[in-house]
């Protein structure tokens, strides 16, 4: 089967194995995982044995939850206070009963009695229920006979029915309940809420343990009551109108940005023109995709108050982008990796100075720069002599690249010593092996900003929000995928021998939580050379993103030692 057929396939069946995925596991960003295992698995399998391939890939979907399930467990015994599904944001439409009937199956109570399931009780119910699966094809996924598949979903269905209340029916009513929630909690109204509130009222707040939360569920009016007067009397937040009203999982709700800075959704359940549960999602890691998504409710910055400024240079043929940070301090390169750009350091960049002055490069066919043909590693490194260069630094900087940047770094370091003072290398061995064939799908124009967003998928569309832009027909990546992939091809290799012969003090940084990078590996190349240090921080492959705080301390604590 050719390739494109191949992944055009995949693409039609993608939008319900993510929903098979989510209702399994309650998380967008592992749900994209498994959604990309199964994709790894469709490309290198043999398509002509495949009758249906729907079928195919809900049931190798299917078995990768589990698997999931199964390594998950105990960390969600480890959870610390109420636990609630990472929250689906649907912006209001005129359409609003269409918008809701699309989400209907994956509404938070449906989703929290879905959890109290075994996963492999689970996986029939949704494979039976959602799927039309046979028993035999059950029993396929969960194992066993056919009888206990059956009887699987069976006690399934028992225990979720009545599970999920009946939905308001009317948006407007719901705005106003939604609206008179927020006067009354923000100003502690407790007659109000009261009023408000059904008697069997649920309040579920999830903090993972991360920021201040209510540790266990409360139940009753009152209770309910009580919390939101006291949390009034501690807030400075009076005087902010309600949000915009949204849907989060199907139910009506608002993003709000509380004392301290931190994101919260607040999805709320109405039955009888009362509102009969409250769902606040406060942990950072559920939210990561929502703050990418709603940059008005997390950078109120102006253009005049960003840390770093726009230049540009010509070389090589090509106009050069960059952002320089222009402050009195110690200069330091910047280098993004792969589909990320400039722009992704300007958190750094505010937290160095006014110490250090980072500069960060779009290097070539990324951010503003050009396309170009040319992706051999010299080349890149030339990229980054020429903007020193051009700005006219001619001592020896300090140098950090995240991805394929830190492969640029050190062989940058390599070839010209003198220009390299230290280096931060971040979640990015020696050794690559990287596939990006996946990202075809993600090339062209697309109507609107959030189905390209979709097409990248949950997991990685937070990241790449510098890299969207707005077309005339649309919205498109800022660069070329041809030209990416043609880097990855000639970037694939060991380049071992040039990071041993590079001699700069080192700094190797993995992201805790990463995916791409091996923790063995990362950990002997950091023992492979002297002033070598090997540190991980909690976050993923974009750790600096993930985690800028942290990440910004370390770099500024290594970067010192120069000082």
């Amino acid at each position: 089967m050719p390739p494109e057929q191949t992944l055009q396939i995949f693409e039609t069946h993608r939008p319900r194995l993510k929903s098979l995925a989510y209702r399994m596991t309650g998380s967008l960003a592992d749900s994209e995982d498994i959604v990309q295992e199964a994709w790894v698995r469709w490309s290198r399998s043999d398509h002509a044995a495949v009758s249906d391939a729907g079928r195919w890939l809900t049931t190798i979907t299917a078995r990768q939850c589990l698997d999931y399930l199964h390594s998950a467990r105990v960390r969600r015994e480890r959870y610390v206070g109420a636990w609630l599904p990472d929250p689906l944001i649907t912006q209001r439409a005129p359409d609003a009963e269409g918008m809701l009937s699309e989400a209907q199956d994956v509404r938070i109570a449906l989703l929290l009695t879905l959890q109290t399931l075994a996963p492999p009780m689970r996986a029939a119910f949704l494979l039976r229920e959602a799927f039309d699966f046979t028993y035999a094809e059950i029993a396929d996924v969960t194992g066993g006979t056919d009888a206990a598949a059956r009887q699987l979903v069976s006690r399934a269905r028992k225990l979720m029915a009545g599970a999920e209340p009946v939905a308001s029916p009317n948006f407007a009513e719901d705005e106003r309940l939604v609206r008179a929630f927020w006067e009354a909690s923000r100003t502690g109204d407790m007659e109000a809420l009261l009023a408000l509130f059904a008697e069997d009222i649920e309040i579920h707040t999830d903090g993972g343990g991360k920021v201040p939360a209510a540790i266990n569920i409360l139940h009753g009016a009152r209770r309910a009551a009580s919390l939101f007067v006291g949390l009034a009397r501690k807030s400075d937040h009076l005087a902010k109108p309600c949000p915009a009203l949204v849907r989060i999982n199907g139910t009506p709700g608002f993003i709000s940005v509380e004392a301290g800075g931190v994101l919260q959704t607040t999805a709320i359940a109405t039955r009888a023109q009362r509102i009969a549960a409250v769902w606040i999602v406060r942990n950072p890691d559920k939210l990561a995709h929502i703050a990418a998504a709603a940059p008005s409710l997390t950078q109120g910055q102006t253009p005049e108050d960003k840390p770093m400024h726009r230049h540009s240079f010509k070389h090589d043929g090509l106009i050069f982008s960059y952002l320089d940070e222009e402050g009195p301090g110690l200069p330091v390169v910047a280098l993004h990796g792969h589909w990320m750009n400039a722009l992704d350091f300007e958190g750094l960049a505010a937290a160095l100075a006014p110490k250090w002055r980072v500069i960060a490069l779009d290097q070539r066919s990324f951010g503003e720069t050009d396309a170009s043909r040319d992706h051999q590693i010299d080349a890149y490194v030339s990229d980054v002599a020429a903007m020193l260069d051009h700005i006219g630094i001619t001592s020896a900087v300090p140098v950090i690249g995240h991805s394929f940047g830190g492969v640029v770094a050190y062989h940058m370091a390599a070839r010209m010593p003198e220009r390299v003072s230290r280096m931060v290398i971040v979640d990015i061995g020696t050794s690559l092996d990287e596939d990006g064939e996946f990202t075809r799908a993600w090339a062209g124009v697309f109507p609107l900003r959030e189905k390209l967003e979709e097409r990248i998928g949950t997991r990685l569309s937070p990241y790449l929000q510098n890299s969207i832009h707005r077309v005339e027909d649309g919205w498109r990546l800022n660069f070329e995928i041809e030209e990416y992939l043609l880097s990855v091809e000639v970037l694939n290799g060991n380049h071992n021998q040039t990071w041993v012969s590079s001699h700069c003090p080192a700094l190797v940084i993995k992201g805790a939580d990463s995916l791409l990078s091996d923790r063995k590996d990362l950990k002997a190349m950091a023992l492979e050379r002297p002033e070598t240090s090997y540190i991980e921080i909690a976050g993923g492959h974009s750790v600096h993103i993930d985690a800028p705080d942290a990440f910004a301390a370390t770099v500024e604590e290594f970067l010192g030692r120069e000082t």
